[in-house]
């Protein structure tokens, strides 16, 4: 800094009166710009409001909402959103998955349920269905999507033959970092039936997969009472919505 750079050699002279007023002037100038630099350099650092980096359209929670914990106390979310379709980033994420690998908007499936992440709000977790053409083949992934960037990430995929097609796999929810996966035969008609009911898909088709490691040996999972109760509460749900629907049709205007 060079506010100190002042030719004193002007005021090296006598004694007198007026050699002693320039010291007095010359020291009040230094003084003056010392201040001033100083009030200049704190505003510039102060100053917080501005955003460098303001953030991608999508979806950013303010707080996450509270979360149930189980036995082992990881945050779990059991309630996944069963009909795709009424997921609000639904359009977004089944346009944006597809067309960036080179399809179009509706050749994989986003298959029920969607499930939200406990903790980490904006991550989403679901499957998608898709076949070929020529039906010789059906693919199958579990994708995570992350709603404030409106990215995604393929955790695992499968592709077996149309004719004898492997079980598909669906996301039914969320224990810590693992999914809870229902194995269902593919294109399953679920209706109103829950994930968590084994029936759908017989005896061991609830498994867990790690998020970390999807393709690893998948240990099964033994319904608890919790899960049973989700289970009836969103199937008596459904049946609640389909017989009002029954009973109440929309009139015509």
């Amino acid at each position: 800094m060079k506010l100190a750079h002042i030719k004193y050699s002007s005021i090296s002279g006598g004694a007198g009166p007026g050699s002693a007023w320039q010291v007095f002037k010359y020291s009040s100038i230094l003084l003056l710009l010392f201040l001033t630099s100083l009030v200049l350099v704190g505003a510039g650092c102060n100053n917080t409001s501005e955003i460098i980096n303001p953030p991608m359209e999508g979806y950013a929670p303010d707080l996450a909402p509270p979360f149930e914990v189980n036995e082992r106390g990881d945050a779990v979310n059991y309630n996944g959103v069963t009909v795709p379709s009424e997921w609000e980033y639904f359009e977004q994420a089944q346009r944006i998955i597809n067309e960036t690998q080179g399809r179009t908007i509706d050749v994989e499936q986003i298959q029920r349920d969607v499930v939200q992440h406990p903790t980490e709000t904006n991550l989403y977790y679901f499957s998608t269905a898709a076949s070929d053409k020529a039906q010789t083949e059906v693919f199958n992934g579990i994708y995570e999507f992350d709603a404030s960037n409106l990215s995604w990430e393929r955790l695992y995929k499968q592709t077996s033959y149309f004719e004898n097609p492997e079980a598909v796999y669906h996301v039914a929810g969320i224990e810590g970092g693992t999914l809870i996966i229902n194995k269902l035969p593919y294109e399953s008609k679920l209706g109103c039936n829950n994930l968590w009911d084994t029936v759908l898909g017989g005896e061991y088709s609830l498994v867990r997969m790690p998020i970390d490691a999807p393709y690893s040996k998948l240990p099964p999972v033994d319904l608890t009472t919790e899960m049973q109760d989700v289970a009836d509460a969103q199937t008596n749900t459904c049946y609640g919505a389909a017989k009002d629907a029954l009973e109440n049709p929309p009139q015509p205007e």
